[in-house]
This record gives structure tokens, sequence and C-alpha cells, in this order.
């Protein structure tokens, strides 16, 4: 899928932008976002990085990277908010 129809299913989350200037002038502008395979991919990211004090990076430096095994076990999916993958099924 290409980004515009994984935004259209709200399966990404805006990361930040990144500007380059020449003599002064922004020349480029790039915007980035992490996007998931599916709502709950989403949900349990967004949910455990709450939990483990972690977050998404900045458009200068984003960070998309899958949870590890060790971050995983620790958390406790009893306090995440699944209601939006309710809303989505």
């Amino acid at each position: 899928e290409i980004l515009a129809e994984k935004r259209q299913k709200n399966l990404c989350l805006y990361v930040g932008k990144e500007s380059k200037k020449t003599a002064g002038i922004t020349t480029l502008i790039k915007h980035y976002y992490c996007c998931f395979s599916n709502i709950l991919e989403k949900v349990v990211q967004v949910e455990a990085r709450k939990q483990l004090g972690l977050n998404f990076g900045s458009g200068s430096s984003p960070n998309c990277r899958g949870l590890t095994l060790d971050e995983l076990a620790r958390i406790d999916f009893s306090k995440m908010d699944f209601s939006e993958v309710a809303r989505d099924i």
C-alpha cells in the first residue's frame, strides 16, 4: 500500500518534518510517518511505547522500529486502550 492509502485507513502516525535550507531559503521539506500493517499493530506500538517511555522520534530522527522481546515482556496489556481496534472491527 502507498502512504496515502495507509493514512486514509488511520494506520500511520505523523512523526515530524525535516527542512533543508540553502542560502536561507527552504528548499526541501520531508514529512515522516510511522506506518503499520493493521490497526492492532499500531495500537500495540503506541500503547506499549507509552508504558516503556519510548517515542517515535522526530522528523530529523524518526524511530519506527518494532519492539524487542524484552520490551514486549515488560508490557502490561491489561492497561492498554484497545478502543481504536474495537471501533475498526
